[in-house]
């Protein structure tokens, strides 16, 4: 079942920083106006400042200036949560993000759902960004 708690996969941040007015950036508008509770912990923070750093991104002016508001306005969990072996996704790096939503009651927003098979997500509900965009539009948010 979707619902605004999140997590957000590394990917979306990125799409989201280089396309204003796209898909990934409405979702990210949504959380920093409040409408939606992003999670977050320490490795996924580590994940998004080491991916965001990358020289590839540099050209872009990476990090995003709504970087920091973003990280502030999420739900911090101190501590990591448990990879627990069902986790065992083709990218070992992506299994804090399905760890997290399963520990937090929270949705995965993708932009590769083939990051996470539907036999590895047990009761998660990992979703594309379209997918979210449309069902945040049904629920009356105005992204």
């Amino acid at each position: 079942m979707l619902n605004r708690s999140v997590v957000v996969d590394t990917n979306v941040l990125v799409s989201a920083a280089l396309k204003e007015g796209s898909k990934p950036a409405r979702i990210l508008i949504s959380a920093l106006r409040g409408d939606l509770t992003l999670i977050i912990c320490p490795a996924i923070v580590r994940e998004y400042r080491d991916v965001l750093a990358r020289p590839k991104f540099k050209h872009w002016n990476f990090p995003p200036l709504w970087f920091d508001e973003f990280l502030r306005q999420s739900v911090y969990v101190a501590t990591d949560p448990e990879i627990l072996p069902y986790f065992d996704l083709p990218d070992r790096d992506d299994a804090v993000f399905l760890a997290l939503a399963a520990q937090q009651g929270a949705c995965l927003v993708t932009g590769n759902l083939g990051d996470f098979p539907k036999s590895l997500r047990k009761s998660v509900e990992v979703v594309s960004v379209s997918d979210y965009v449309a069902w945040l539009e049904t629920r009356g948010g105005a992204i």
